[in-house]
């Protein structure tokens, strides 16, 4: 190997006859340099007078200019000095340790959750970054000892690390946050952070240390992008644009949009960056160019490449490698001769010449998924297979075009395989493009679009596609949905069983398919919506377990550390809910969406039903028009599609663009620019700041658990009345700062002495409006039920009322004798029936993680000093704190803070509570003040 680098350092010189160096912008001949000199310029660039590649600049094989070689964040690394080679586990949360000489395993160690990355760093470290928990485990090299847990900030989602050449700083990406963080490798302490744009995740830092270039993940629609930091002033110095590629469509190659960016990996010569990427073909439909889309010209794969020295994109030096499936990372020899392209979608390695971008070879099945490679000073290729859940190694030191590479080993990285056997056979089968069941040639997966279980960001243009054509379509992400945990699929709700997939699987991605043709063609135009497909193939049913497994959807950045809501998303919390915006109607639930398995029937041909606003005729589920369709919406066999699904909101603060077409960049254009009518939730009349704050709800909404509570309180009647004392109990309901919560059951205990109530009693939970304690006149009824026997009864509140978080109600049980016919007639006025009321349960969830939420307080009672039996009641007032999640304020008490909305704005929904502090003449807070 030494002997071959020192010939491609003579064959480098033999090649540049006048070498030239620009400096400061001017073009100086290199003969009249000290040689130290020419080998210090990091800019220095070759040009050649022969043998020019097509891009008109040569690529000398070796250039002098960099005295160590640049480095990237990887899913595996080697360290020559212990001859170890590390790779991450990310299903595992472990990563694995081998001897690259004798192949063997050394350990597996447990790090955080979901690792992606990892770095050799100094004083005999290893630096993992962790997703799931947002942390950096930093391990000793020689045993995998953890030593320290590095905090990043919360739900930032950290994806890539590299260490500088010098070793004295690390970079790591936060995908949730767009930033790029730089950390001090001695201290471990964060010493630099800069906003570098949307979704980053891979880094590659130049050989001399003063570049950082970092990959936009998801791409906007118009071209990929790639970000520049300085790395002395840690400012952002240029962007990179790369272009849509013009094509043509072929079968050999296609256009597109460079997108979802994992990684990039500047070439040992320091000259290029190369960046291997998704092509997504949005360019394409019959709405948007009037071709349809076929199996090769949807997604492909590709490699671009930016020239360092002129600072732009080689568009010649792109390479669209033809039948293969998401190029994920890109790895050089110790020379930088070859570059070697993990295909993860494929199961293969394409081996390129790092001179003219050319195929030289091909690697197939080198494992399932592999995701990461690297190559060490012995020429010995070592490939990280993500799904196989191994390590293969090959022998690459003298390749030659036409002869096979040898597989010389293939190490077991992961000892207990963490996913059920289903599941972990769903999983592969969803990645594996190369499956010729899945899809035709090896282009696409169910991954090519929802790689991880996400969206691409795509807006794809589906108009006339198969059975299940539709029109400009927003990929949707998996996460959260549980498979059909919200019904059915895709905005037009045309699959009601993930094993319906099928059915494109063979029409769409023109794979053979999961079934015999016999059972499939037995079916028919039964195979969507007829007879069950579960049980027909293990793979579908494995398919359909993966896809159920994404049951939660990312924890947003955007709330504080811990996960509670910030106040002015809790402001928005309470305009969401309410009456007057609807927004709750449809995006209801603990899933917040309407969605259902449930079959509607035929609708009427108003489009509407008595249950739903906008629901479409027609339609075999519950669906609505917002008022977004178009013509480019695309049709719903046999008819003009009509309405759309509900999708849920939780984690949208991740899946822009938004609504069915893509339509609205932001959540401030889908309630305002998009809903200029109205029809998608009332929003027109809400003020700025009040739409600032429904959008800060809408970016916090996700699955972390909040703890919620209530305080519950006597009100003291404030003015005396003539009715006998006790008979009545007023009560404030206050909720903590961390979040409104919903009042759904009440349960009480009018203690008896002989045994049972001597005459039919019944009880009523009014709304007290004015906060007196007392029950007036017009002042709503909430519930109602008979009271048992034995004393007690249990009220459930319909409609459920709202109390926003750090917010007080008021209300008012009272009892009333006879039957409910004659209840319902009885008086208003308190004090008429002398009875003693113990409040022992309410029943509350958070608004936000729909969980239960404690109570604190109970039980109370109208009469303290009642002669009630303690027998007779002491076991159900013993009920009075709720099972669930625990209150961060236990200690809260009840106080007088008023609603956070009027309800002249903001009725709660389906109750209109007034302010409590304008009924005791205090100022109520303006409209949007938080």
């Amino acid at each position: 190997m030494r002997a071959k680098r020192m010939l491609s350092t003579v064959r480098a010189k033999r090649k540049c006859e006048t070498p030239t160096v620009t400096i400061a912008g001017n073009e100086r001949n290199l003969a009249c340099l000290p040689v130290a000199l020419f080998m210090a310029w990091s800019t220095a660039t070759c040009f050649a007078a022969a043998g020019e590649p097509a891009d008109g600049l040569a690529h000398p094989t070796v250039s002098p200019s960099t005295a160590a070689h640049p480095t990237h964040a990887s899913t595996i690394v080697v360290d020559e000095g212990r001859e170890r080679v590390w790779s991450v586990n990310p299903d595992s949360d472990t990563v694995t340790s081998i001897k690259s000489r004798e192949l063997v395993k050394l350990f597996e160690v447990p790090v955080g959750d979901n690792p992606r990355t990892l770095a050799l760093a100094p004083n005999n470290a290893v630096w993992v970054v962790n997703q799931d928990d947002a942390t950096i485990s930093v391990l000793e090299a020689s045993t995998g000892r953890l030593r320290e847990s590095i905090i990043l900030p919360y739900a930032s989602r950290p994806y890539g690390i590299a260490v500088s050449p010098k070793g004295d700083t690390a970079y790591v990406t936060l995908q949730a946050l767009g930033r790029l963080l730089k950390l001090d490798t001695s201290s471990r302490q964060v010493v630099g952070d800069v906003d570098v744009g949307p979704t980053p995740r891979g880094i590659a830092v130049s050989g001399d240390g003063n570049r950082i270039l970092v990959t936009r993940y998801v791409s906007p629609a118009g071209h990929g992008e790639v970000t520049e930091v300085n790395a002395r002033t840690f400012e952002v110095t240029r962007r990179f644009e790369l272009a849509i590629d013009p094509g043509p469509d072929s079968p050999i190659s296609g256009r597109g949009v460079p997108n979802q960016l994992a990684s990039i990996t500047i070439a040992p010569n320091g000259q290029r960056a190369w960046i291997p990427s998704k092509k997504d073909n949005t360019g394409r439909g019959l709405q948007v160019s009037g071709e349809p889309l076929g199996f090769e010209t949807t997604t492909r794969t590709m490699v671009s490449q930016l020239d360092l020295a002129a600072n732009r994109e080689v568009l010649s030096a792109r390479r669209d490698l033809d039948n293969r499936a998401m190029a994920v990372a890109v790895a050089f020899d110790q020379d930088g001769e070859h570059a070697f392209v993990a295909l993860q979608g494929t199961n293969a390695v394409d081996v390129l010449s790092a001179e003219t971008s050319a195929l030289t070879a091909s690697i197939p099945r080198t494992g399932l998924a592999p995701q990461g490679l690297v190559v060490d000073e012995r020429g010995h290729l070592f490939v990280q297979n993500f799904l196989s859940r191994d390590l293969a190694v090959y022998d690459v030191s003298d390749l030659a075009p036409g002869q096979g590479i040898k597989l010389i080993g293939r190490i077991t990285a992961v000892e207990r395989e963490p996913l059920a056997p289903e599941l972990l056979l769903g999983k592969q089968i969803f990645h594996n493009a190369a499956d010729p069941r899945m899809s035709r040639d090896g282009y696409v997966s169910c991954a090519s679009c929802h790689l991880e279980g996400g969206g691409d960001g795509r807006v794809w243009d589906f108009s006339g596609r198969g059975a299940h054509g539709g029109g400009l379509r927003n990929t949707i992400t998996l996460f959260g949905r549980a498979g059909l945990g919200h019904g059915p699929v895709h905005w037009r709700a045309d699959i009601d069983e993930i094993q319906d997939f099928e059915i494109l699987i063979r029409t769409t991605l023109q794979g053979r398919g999961f079934v015999t043709d016999a059972v499939f063609n037995a079916k028919g135009a039964n195979w969507v919506f007829g007879p069950p497909n579960a049980g027909l193939s293990r793979e579908l049913d494995a398919l359909a377990a993966y896809v159920a497994s994404f049951e939660r959807v990312n924890p947003s950045p955007y709330r504080r550390p811990g996960g509670a809501m910030t106040p002015q998303a809790l402001a928005g919390e309470a305009i969401f809910h309410s009456r007057e915006t609807g927004c709750a109607a449809c995006h209801a639930g603990r899933n917040f969406t309407d969605s259902s398995l449930r079959r509607t029937g035929r609708q009427n041909e108003a489009g509407a039903t008595a249950s739903a606003s906008h629901v479409t005729a027609n339609a075999p589920f519950t669906m609505h028009d917002v008022g977004t369709l178009s013509e480019a919406a695309g049709d719903f066999n046999p008819n003009t599609l009509r309405a759309l699904d509900t999708p849920t909101v939780k984690g949208v603060w991740e899946t822009p663009p938004y609504l069915h077409d893509g339509s609205a960049a932001t959540l401030m254009d889908v309630i305002s620019t998009r809903n200029v009518d109205d029809r998608h939730g009332k929003t027109t009349h809400l003020t700025v700041l009040e739409k600032e704050s429904l959008v800060a709800y809408l970016q916090q909404l996700d699955d972390t658990i909040v703890d919620t509570s209530l305080t519950i309180s006597r009100t003291v009647a404030a003015t005396p009345r003539t009715a006998a004392a006790g008979t009545g109990l007023g009560f404030r309901v206050r909720a903590t700062d961390r979040g409104g919560v919903q009042i759904e059951r009440a349960t009480l205990v009018i203690p008896v002495i002989d045994g049972q109530l001597a005459a039919p009693v019944r009880a009523r939970i009014h709304f007290d409006s004015n906060d007196d304690g007392w029950l007036d006149a017009g002042e709503p009824l909430l519930a109602e039920s008979s009271v048992a026997a034995d004393g007690t009864a249990s009220l459930a509140i319909s409609p459920p009322p709202i109390v926003g978080a750090g917010s007080t109600a008021s209300f008012v049980v009272r009892p009333v004798t006879g039957s409910a016919n004659e209840s319902r007639g009885a008086s208003t006025s308190p004090g008429r029936h002398p009875f003693n009321i113990i409040l022992t349960e309410i029943h509350a969830k958070g608004l936000t993680s729909k969980g239960q939420s404690v109570v604190v307080g109970l039980p109370i009672q109208a009469k303290p000093n009642s002669p009630a039996s303690a027998k007779d009641s002491n076991a159900r007032m013993s009920r009075g704190l709720l099972r669930g999640q625990l209150a961060e304020d236990r200690g809260a008490t009840g106080g007088d803070a008023p609603l956070r909305h009027p309800h002249t704005r903001f009725p709660d929904a389906g109750l209109e509570l007034e302010d409590i502090s304008s009924a005791r003449g205090t100022p109520a807070p303006s409209a949007g003040a938080r």
